[in-house]
């Protein structure tokens, strides 16, 4: 198949909100790591396949990204709120994901292990609302990437705000950065690794002609981000994993004209690493 620009790829997307009531006592401020536990631990009891697919590192080559992702919250009052993102052929597995947050509430979450319910299920649309999906998530339509990259694109452009709506976890030379980045790596790490998402779905992406010096063209004119800490305890490797980022907003002002369709992409890829844990998550306002 030959290379294709972000806004003729077809890569299936498909977006699922689940709304829970929220468990006695709470949740940590990190509810994406107690969540992804929980659901590897459902899965397993659901789908070997399933479990292997989204869950198992063995199945990808070292720094291939999980074929999904997590976005966690801000939840109403009394309501748990998290959604998964299924790229390429992870989309299949809809209807055991469903099945898997079925048995999570069961079991319960937190210390106390109380049990939840599972309120809704809905579907993000390309406009980025949600419509409450059927029963059987089997007939749930993806979305393909083309679609979701054109949305709302403007005729021009010359700034764009990002935000970061949840840790942004970017290494350069192998260590994680701490400061604002500029546009040419942060274009880079989104660019990557939507190719790497859409090609292990056989659908390959061309990056825009000469990128790389027009991204450097491209400048950082705000920065107003933090770094916020936390950690989570994994069972598996019986360790405390710390867990840090960047949230905040950056605005790049330049002829973006290019990347347009790329950012607008990122609201559904997310950008980063630890996107299965909820982190990574990003909103783009163009101007």
């Amino acid at each position: 198949m030959p290379d294709c620009d972000i806004r003729c790829c077809e890569l299936p997307v498909l977006g699922l909100r689940f709304t829970l009531s929220t468990p006695a006592g709470g949740l940590p401020d990190f509810s994406g790591g107690v969540l992804h536990g929980a659901l590897g631990d459902a899965l397993k009891s659901v789908d070997a396949d399933a479990s292997a697919a989204l869950f198992d590192p063995a199945q990808y080559r070292p720094r291939q990204p999980f074929p999904w992702r997590m976005v966690v919250g801000p939840p109403p009052p009394c309501r748990l709120v998290t959604e998964f993102l299924l790229f390429g052929r992870a989309t299949r597995f809809a209807t055991h994901l469903k099945t898997a947050m079925e048995r999570l509430a069961d079991k319960g979450l937190g210390k106390a292990r109380s049990p939840l319910r599972l309120l809704r299920v809905d579907l993000r649309q390309p406009q980025g609302d949600y419509v409450q999906a059927n029963s059987d998530l089997g007939t749930a339509s993806a979305v393909p990437l083309s679609v979701i990259a054109q949305r709302d694109i403007p005729a021009q452009a010359e700034r764009v705000e990002v935000r970061l709506l949840s840790s942004l976890r970017l290494k350069q030379k192998g260590r994680l950065m701490a400061t604002a980045p500029k546009f040419e790596w942060l274009f880079q790490m989104l660019a990557e690794r939507a190719q790497q998402l859409a090609g292990e779905a056989d659908h390959l992406l061309d990056f825009p002609e000469n990128w790389r010096a027009s991204a450097a063209e491209v400048t950082l004119v705000q920065a107003e981000t933090q770094w916020y800490e936390f950690s989570r305890y994994s069972a598996r490797q019986r360790s405390t994993q710390r867990f840090g980022g960047l949230v905040g907003e950056l605005v790049y002002a330049g002829q973006i004209g290019p990347f347009l369709p790329w950012l607008r992409a990122a609201e559904w890829l997310g950008i980063g690493g630890k996107t299965t844990f909820g982190l990574g998550n990003v909103s783009v306002e163009f101007g």
